[in-house]
């Protein structure tokens, strides 16, 4: 497990953040167990280990070191915990019941997880958990695996109409159909390591005499503040602030960044057309590589920033999230109102994009049409890209839905 081969000072650095939070649980509530919100552990384990922030929900990986995934979660209570929504994908198992409802559900989980492997090349994924009881935090960690579909079996005598409880001979789960959630049952963490938290009975008053002494007399590395670890911007392997669905929300992106779909729409119904976008491989007029791809970039984007990217055919570098650095640029014609700007994406060479997307990641085999039912059985129907400089921009993966939710979310 990772947190045991970690060094004493990065473990000791991780438990002094974590009980320095729960010692101020006073402010949030009269519980006698520490609080730890989910957002300052992430926080906390990336600065103390040094690792890469990947937080998004839908995916099963916060944070990755090396080849490693790592899913971090934190709960009171009994173990019986919340792993996967499936809000933007109930259509693909809308009147399901039984074995065939919890045989998709383990379908699509599995997807998520073969995806996010695939995307950030990791090999393993665990979970990472600190459980708080009263008056310490434990340090618990288990492998996260996939559903072994073929050994499914209903644990019929738990559950009602709304909620399936099912094992697949390692892991036992619950699919909760009122929330469109898969829950686990965590009775396998091994227990690393545990220590106390004494909850402080006047935070505030901590706090205050904190503020007051603080622009004299701390200096700036006390402050629990962190930044990633330092490297060349052309290994930096940008992740943070990136859009999200959660539970049908998106979270706002930030100004430097911009959500384009994989998808076309023809009305009001999504597609990805034969000929074009995922599928440019298969147009006409020239021989075209099996991987030759485009990301759409309509009109709307542009004027979202027309400034967001390099004059057309001006190349820029694209970092995939695995950190491999590759060549894109803008390019066909847009049209009279946009004169220096284009209306796609594309990598030079052309297929190197598609080999990242529907190859590495996807894997889609080569001759295979993808269809909009693929991207939502994959969870994922957009793309998310950061400029990071005028001609050095990342892209990551973004869940179903997100680009509508980003911005149209009130048509």
């Amino acid at each position: 497990m990772y947190y045991r081969n970690q060094s004493n000072y990065k473990k000791n650095k991780y438990k002094k953040l974590l009980k320095a939070i729960g010692q101020l649980s006073g402010i949030f509530s009269d519980s006698d167990k520490p609080y730890l919100s989910y957002r300052a552990h992430e926080r906390i384990f990336v600065m103390a280990f040094k690792t890469i922030d990947i937080t998004r929900k839908d995916n099963p990986i916060d944070t990755q070191d090396g080849s490693l995934g790592i899913a971090l979660k934190t709960w009171v209570g009994n173990n019986n915990q919340k792993i996967a929504e499936f809000d933007k994908q109930h259509n693909e198992f809308s009147g399901l019941k039984g074995v065939q409802l919890v045989k998709k559900i383990a379908t699509l989980r599995n997807e998520r997880i073969r995806i996010a492997k695939n995307n950030y090349k990791v090999k393993e994924i665990i979970y990472h958990v600190v459980k708080r009881e009263k008056h310490k935090m434990e340090i618990l960690e288990c492998p996260l695996e996939t559903i072994d579909i073929e050994k499914i079996k209903i644990d019929r005598k738990r559950g009602d109409d709304k909620n399936t409880y099912f094992s697949d001979g390692r892991n036992t789960y619950h699919f909760s159909e009122t929330k469109n959630t898969l829950y686990m049952i965590f009775d396998k963490l091994e227990l690393i390591e545990e220590f106390k938290v004494p909850i402080i009975k006047k935070p505030f008053n901590v706090l205050t005499n904190f503020l007051k002494i603080a622009s004299s007399e701390l200096k700036s590395d006390d402050y629990y503040s962190y930044s990633l670890p330092k490297v060349d911007i052309e290994t930096y392997n940008l992740k943070k602030n990136t859009a999200i669905v959660n539970g049908g929300a998106a979270i706002n992106i930030s100004p430097d960044q911009l959500c384009l779909p994989l998808y076309s729409k023809r009305g009001k119904k999504k597609i990805v057309f034969k000929k074009s976008g995922l599928n440019l491989w298969n147009a006409g007029g020239r021989e075209r590589d099996s991987s030759e791809i485009y990301i759409p970039y309509n009109a709307d984007d542009k004027e979202r920033d027309i400034d967001f990217f390099p004059p057309k055919d001006v190349q820029f570098n694209l970092q995939l999230p695995s950190g491999e650095v590759i060549l894109a640029k803008v390019c066909q014609s847009a049209g009279d109102k946009y004169p220096d700007s284009g209306k796609s994406i594309m990598s030079n060479p052309n297929n190197n994009l598609g080999q990242w997307l529907l190859r590495d990641v996807f894997e889609v085999p080569e001759g295979t049409l993808v269809t909009y039912k693929m991207l939502e059985q994959f969870g994922v129907d957009c793309v998310i890209i950061t400029k990071i400089s005028q001609r050095y921009y990342s892209i990551d993966l973004g869940g179903l839905g997100t680009y509508e939710s980003l911005y149209y979310e009130d048509e």
